[in-house]
């Protein structure tokens, strides 16, 4: 059983979505000043992620991922947008942390084991959590009438 590395999968992992958005058409990527409290923004029309400049390596990694999601399951009406976010935001941890529901299942996890994890998985603190709590709504793109 081959084990996955996050420290060895980190390039790879985000090579193979950028590899897969830009056989799309052009991706662009930019590192900027966004409103407080925002780490990434995605802007469907011109293909573009921002990223919020300042970020630790394990942030901009989860950010980008989370992005790059966002790109690959494409735009969604404004009224779906929160559903949307929160299915985005548990893909992101699926694919960054992916035995993260065996680890829910493993033990009451302390904030020290949280940030440790983490570290381990080379991701923010968030995604860890959305990693070890399951999914209120399923994944697929909820379809617009």
């Amino acid at each position: 059983m081959v084990r996955y590395s996050p420290r060895a999968d980190a390039v790879g992992l985000i090579q193979a979505l950028y590899d897969v958005l830009t056989r799309r058409g052009r991706l662009s990527l930019h590192m900027t000043d966004l409103p407080t409290g925002a780490l990434g923004f995605t802007h469907f029309d011109s293909q573009t992620v921002y990223l919020a400049a300042g970020q630790t390596l394990p942030e901009m990694r989860s950010t980008l991922v989370h992005e790059l999601v966002h790109l690959l399951r494409g735009p969604v009406p404004r009224r779906l947008a929160a559903t949307e976010e929160v299915a985005v935001q548990h893909q992101t941890a699926h694919l960054l942390v992916p035995d993260g529901a065996e680890l829910a299942g493993q033990r009451r996890w302390t904030e020290e084991d949280l940030q440790e994890l983490a570290a381990r998985y080379l991701v923010d603190r968030d995604t860890i959590e959305t990693a070890l709590n399951p999914p209120t709504i399923p994944w697929p793109r909820p379809e617009s009438p």
